[in-house]
């Protein structure tokens, strides 16, 4: 059933009044206001396919206004008409082609005269009746929504995947510098530039860009486990050296004493002085300050070759300290097994048991040997060992 031309005005009243609204707020959006900004910016806009796609946006845009403002002419100008209804004058036929079948004017085309045969005219004209024009901007206007749609969720994912790229490629780059790295894995910081400018690139584009940065940490990884691998070797050889220090000391102490009981040619190992240890303490300053600059390889090989040494030299070090001091304590400990039996022969001489007269010549060997520099620590541990199998017999015979 056919409506009345006043319900059919009404309706198209209500078509231009929410055509207008949704037109105006889609406007004011502000991811389409984004958008039609960097179609504007030359240095900033966008480029590649959403440059393509946020251009036709803004060219759909403004085809839809002047599409509503064709529109809104023909329902303004059919209500004006409508509006002289008389009892004499009835203009529903008008209204109703006015609304329904008159064509109107979209856009006119100028052809060049070229283009043009001998009776063609030198404008084209691009004509819609408006319920075909109402569908066209229907269609329009759906496809304009899902294209800024489409922009603006890309614009958000690759803001927030590049955001999380840069931090990493940041942190990266820190790590680096710390560690002292010239030399590191070039990643296509252009490829960043083009996305945020292009973010409706294929996504292959941003996963490429994602791996490199995958390649970097991995990199940094490995150049952090070598790195923690010098340091331990730092470390370890640090200590190597603080205790050759400590043992070049101490044998030092132990080499005088041992010299001043036994003599210059009878005993003790000579040391390894301050002028070895010195120059392998530079070599580890030289390889420190190599590594300050980055030259973990050079380090690493230096550094092995350093530990090597450091450990040989040890070994000998505490190879002489244990000769040094296990003859000094080997006396001290002579030492005190003649005064133990001295303290044992006079208990044996108390219960009668023994005459000092039978062990004198004896007791007094043993205290030359123990007592008279420089000692001859075999006839020194000889004689205490004859003293103390003589007061063993004296003792047996009771």
């Amino acid at each position: 059933m056919d409506i009345s031309v006043d319900d059919s005005l009404n309706e198209w009243q209500t078509y231009m009044k929410n055509i207008s609204s949704n037109l105006i707020e889609l406007s004011e959006q502000i991811e389409f206001q984004l958008m039609t900004s960097k179609t504007k910016d030359l240095d900033n806009g966008y480029t590649g396919r959403t440059k393509a796609k946020a251009d036709r946006c803004v060219e759909t845009m403004a085809v839809l206004w002047r599409c509503n403002n064709l529109l809104t002419e023909v329902v303004e100008k059919a209500a004006r008409l409508n509006s002289k209804r008389s009892l004499l004058y009835n203009p529903e036929n008008e209204v109703r082609e006015l609304l329904e079948v008159k064509p109107v004017v979209i856009e006119t085309e100028h052809i060049a005269i070229g283009d043009r045969n001998l009776l063609g005219s030198e404008n084209k004209e691009k004509k819609a009746t408006p319920p075909e024009l109402l569908k066209y901007m229907k269609s329009s206007f759906e496809s304009l929504c899902r294209d800024v749609a489409d922009i603006s969720k890309a614009v958000e994912e690759v803001d927030n995947r590049l955001s999380g790229i840069k931090a990493d490629i940041s942190k990266l780059n820190s790590t680096a510098g710390g560690l002292g790295i010239s030399k590191i894995p070039e990643i296509d910081t252009r490829k960043i530039r083009e996305l945020e400018r292009d973010p409706l690139m294929s996504v292959i584009e941003l996963d490429k860009l994602v791996y490199d940065v995958e390649k970097y940490r991995a990199f940094i990884r490995s150049i952090e486990g070598e790195y923690e691998n010098i340091n331990k070797a730092l470390e370890r050889v640090r200590e190597m050296l603080s205790e050759l220090r400590e043992l070049s000391r101490k044998s030092e102490i132990y080499l005088k004493e041992t010299q001043k009981i036994f003599g210059t040619s009878a005993g003790g190992r000579p040391i390894i002085g301050d002028k070895i240890i010195l120059s392998l303490e530079d070599w580890l300053k030289v390889l420190e300050e190599r590594l300050s600059r980055g030259e973990a390889k050079a380090v690493s090989v230096g550094l092995t070759k350093l530990e090597l040494e450091c450990t040989y030299k040890l070994e000998i070090q505490r190879e002489n300290f244990k000769d040094n001091y296990g003859k000094y304590t080997e006396w001290l400990d002579l030492k005190g097994q003649f005064k133990a039996l001295l303290a044992k022969s006079a208990a044996l001489q108390a219960k009668g048991l023994l005459r000092e007269v039978s062990i004198g010549s004896l007791v007094e060997e043993v205290k030359n040997a123990v007592y008279a520099f420089p000692v001859n620590l075999e006839n020194c541990r000889d004689r205490v060992g004859k003293f103390d199998l003589t007061l063993k017999e004296y003792q047996n015979r009771s």
